[in-house]
């Protein structure tokens, strides 16, 4: 299996030279075009990263993120859910960037094998950046009316909040 995967890079690009060379289409003008859409789409979204990374800069530095996690400690400590990764759990949403720094806060405080620490890795590892991610692609496609988006992912991140700190007091 090694020998395989390790040709099969190598053998997709020669096969890919191959049908660029046997085909009749101009390949330097269908790469400039899809270029040249990637610029645009690109400077389409500036806006929307721009006010994102703003807002959640803003965010962290106001303490917004350490007072919402004081006030909800208690009620996620009835779901089984440790105190320590409540500030992971409010900025994963937002920030792939800071939930990094705030999993590599968790590893050197209370240690990678400490509940808290495994939760968080896991919770890291099963969950994304909805805000980010919904406002990169709806702004991409030019969707205005997000419906039922958030709502549904929102709904999933608390799940697998639960869900992840649940296996966690399982399996380890």
């Amino acid at each position: 299996m090694e020998e395989i995967s390790s040709y099969a890079i190598p053998i997709i690009l020669l096969l890919f030279a191959i049908i660029v060379m046997v085909s009749k289409a101009d390949m330097h003008s269908v790469f400039i075009s899809g270029a040249i859409k990637g610029f645009k789409t690109a400077a389409e979204l500036l806006p929307t990263m721009l006010i994102l990374m703003s807002g959640i800069y803003m965010l962290n530095a106001s303490g917004t993120v350490e007072i919402i996690s004081r006030m909800l400690s208690p009620a996620l400590g009835i779901l089984g859910i440790p105190a320590e990764i409540v500030p992971l759990i409010l900025v994963r949403p937002v920030s792939g960037s800071a939930a990094t720094a705030m999993l590599n806060d968790i590893f050197s405080k209370y240690g990678a094998d400490s509940f808290a620490g495994r939760c968080a890795s896991v919770l890291a590892g099963c969950t994304d950046t909805i805000l980010y991610t919904v406002s990169v692609y709806f702004a991409a496609t030019k969707v205005k009316n997000t419906r039922h988006a958030l709502p549904a992912a929102f709904l999933t991140q608390f799940f697998a909040v639960l869900i992840s700190c649940l296996a966690v007091r399982y399996f380890f």
